[in-house]
């Protein structure tokens, strides 16, 4: 048995509501509306979307017809004039279905306010967004690994042959690791929790890849088995390598991992992939896993790729074990290393201990070679956080001034507008007819205006995307 729609929690909520809108109606014209209302939540259904519903246009409608009821009265207790056909006919609905139809035909009549007012906001909203985005992208947005901020970069640097001031811009502060300094930190260190390293496979980082399908230059990696674990990032398909299969010494196991994009091109995503073999330089690979979509690992800050333009943007297409023999071992400056902070430890914490590593160890043509440690995500980003917020700063000024702009169109268009805003007014039109109908006018063309800064802003990244690399920023 239904409750009666007055001891209904709907007919409570919309007396409260009814009572707290601001309005120009008296008690008396309150009171038939709550009534109205009890009548056609009766008739509605037991269920319970459907009194939802209707309590919720319901409401709505009382604010519509109540503020406007508001605004006519002005606020000074002037009485309401009398209710026309024009007024009544006003409201819901049908009222801004009319009020767009006419803002749309009043803009189309004046073209060049339109034009010019819809290509300010969309120079404005445009050039923001873009560089919000390229923004975001560089300096906001966490690097795709698990818990970033812990990640370092290590490598070895030379202060007797530096040329300049900035540590990480300098070649000779951005050296690549010996293998017995690598062993030393990953053994002994205590400020970092793990240490993996990396370099280019076969010293090029490229590799003929045969067998099925076209053949075509891979680039691949050469890692140690806690890469992955030490960057958090998880397989999506198999598994990681396994200590056994990467040794200090000797040949590693002939096992690859894919990334995501090449499994997706050479063998069509297929989830039997762990079955197959990839043929690299002519020697034959098992695929025990496959990365992420996306996943990126650059081998140095802002190096250049061999013989292109472009910097390197972390995307290999296989990973495989890491082998370290003969004079690479004890001589050669080769890998890359990343590390993740043990808790409680600062960057130059590690420094400190990594310096203490290293000195024993020092060759006799270098003595100075000291430690450098740098957080991963300065090292992608360094160099750009300064420029990117001075151009966001200035994409923000352009935004003010295409939104003053278009305040001062609107303004200019006002006098030549009294005419027929007074012709309205004579005809019947109410005081937040009127303002509804001008408020409906900026929406309209606020929103053109964002619908093409929407557009250009798509253009704009991705123009600014493909100049990054001659400028040296890092894709992400």
């Amino acid at each position: 048995m239904k409750n009666k729609p007055g001891c209904s929690w709907e007919a409570c909520v919309f007396r409260l509501w009814v009572k707290l809108v601001p309005t120009w109606f008296g008690p008396e014209v309150k009171a038939d509306i709550v009534t109205l209302f009890e009548s056609r939540l009766e008739e509605c259904s037991a269920r319970r979307l459907a009194r939802v519903r209707l309590l919720l246009c319901s409401m709505a409608d009382a604010a519509w017809h109540g503020i406007g009821s508001w605004i006519d009265g002005n606020g000074h207790g002037r009485k309401r004039q009398p209710a026309t056909k024009a007024r009544r006919a006003g409201g819901g609905l049908e009222s801004v279905l009319q009020d767009i139809r006419f803002a749309a035909r009043t803009l189309r009549k004046r073209p060049l306010f339109t034009a010019i007012a819809v290509g300010a906001l969309r120079l404005g909203i445009g050039g923001m967004t873009a560089m919000f985005s390229i923004v975001d992208g560089v300096l906001i947005r966490d690097l795709r690994y698990r818990d970033p901020e812990k990640l370092v970069n290590i490598w070895m640097a030379f202060p007797s042959n530096r040329d300049g001031e900035d540590p990480l811009d300098n070649s000779w502060d951005a050296v690549d690791v010996r293998a017995v300094d690598y062993m030393n930190f990953r053994d002994r260190a205590s400020t970092l929790s793990s240490v993996a390293a990396f370099w280019e496979a076969w010293g090029e980082g490229e590799a003929a890849v045969t067998g099925d399908g076209q053949p075509e230059a891979l680039s691949v990696f050469e890692v140690s088995a806690n890469l992955f674990e030490t960057l958090g990032v998880q397989p999506i398909l198999g598994r990681v390598f396994l200590p056994e299969e990467v040794t200090p010494e000797g040949d590693p196991a002939r096992v690859a991992i894919l990334s995501f994009e090449i499994w997706q091109r050479r063998f069509a995503g297929s989830r039997d992939v762990l079955s197959q073999q990839i043929h690299l330089n002519g020697i034959s690979f098992d695929i025990v896993g496959v990365l992420p979509e996306g996943f990126r690992l650059a081998n140095k800050p802002f190096e250049k790729l061999p013989n292109a333009e472009a910097v390197d943007d972390g995307l290999r297409d296989v990973w495989i074990p890491l082998g370290i023999t003969g004079c690479f071992y004890n001589c050669s400056h080769f890998l890359q290393l990343v590390g993740r902070l043990a808790p409680s430890v600062s960057v130059e914490q590690t420094r400190v201990e990594l310096q203490a590593l290293t000195t024993p160890n020092a060759p006799e043509w270098a003595p100075d070679m000291l430690a450098r440690v740098a957080q991963t995500k300065q090292t992608i980003t360094r160099g750009f956080g300064t420029p990117l917020s001075i151009h966001l700063a200035a994409a923000a000024v352009l935004m003010l001034i295409a939104c003053t702009n278009v305040t001062g169109l609107l303004i200019g268009e006002a006098p030549g507008r009294q005419h027929e805003l007074a012709v309205r007014s004579a005809l019947g039109a109410s005081r937040s007819r009127i303002v509804s109908l001008l408020l409906t006018e900026s929406v309209l063309l606020s929103m053109m205006g964002a619908t093409l800064g929407v557009v250009l802003a798509w253009l704009g990244t991705d123009a600014l995307a493909a100049i990054a690399p001659r400028c040296r920023a890092p894709k992400r």
